[in-house]
């Protein structure tokens, strides 16, 4: 990708459809609830963080583990602070993009794939990156895209993008096409 501080830069997003044969996951709701977060590296523990659900539910997928980035996925480096679920505004301009694109092409349908460090119990992270892909789902519906088109998936820490599962660098969200 081209980093913004080049002046002229542009970035281009193209949403490859999965390859032939891929198996979809069973589909479920998402539902509210309150988890209680690990501790921070610090030891103390942060505050709660609140699992939403729009008016219109977007499907939540349960799937098993496969490699982080393949050729249907689109993967932000939206970089979640530690503990939350919360869009940081950094990644506002990207998803208003995929939205754009989205609107463009109504056939189009994705998986929101969220993710997270290693710190913290495998439990609570398949949750927080839950929360973390539906922040983004529920942005893109506030965007205009229909909640239908959107389906939900936490992958915890299973998938990191280095070798040190423990950087910050593994809490993204990224995108893989599958209609």
């Amino acid at each position: 990708m081209i980093p913004e501080s080049q002046s002229g830069a542009s970035r281009t997003i193209v949403i490859q459809k999965p390859p032939q044969g891929a198996v979809p996951s069973p589909v479920q709701n998402a539902s509210s609830q309150v988890i209680a977060p690990p501790p921070t590296p610090s030891g103390s523990a942060a505050p709660p963080v609140a699992k939403t659900t729009l008016s219109t539910p977007i499907p939540r997928h349960a799937s098993a583990p496969k490699p982080a980035v393949d050729a249907g996925a689109v993967a932000f480096r939206i970089n979640f602070a530690f503990n939350s679920a919360v869009l940081p505004e950094s990644a506002l301009a990207m998803i208003d993009r995929i939205a754009q694109v989205m609107q463009e092409s109504p056939e189009i349908k994705l998986r929101v794939e969220g993710h997270t460090d290693a710190v913290g119990s495998a439990d609570y992270n398949l949750s927080l990156s839950e929360r973390r892909a539906l922040s983004v789902a529920e942005y893109l519906v506030s965007q205009g895209v229909e909640a239908s088109r959107l389906m939900v998936v936490g992958k915890g820490m299973t998938e990191p993008v280095t070798r040190n599962p423990y950087e910050p660098v593994n809490r993204r969200v990224q995108f893989m096409r599958v209609g």
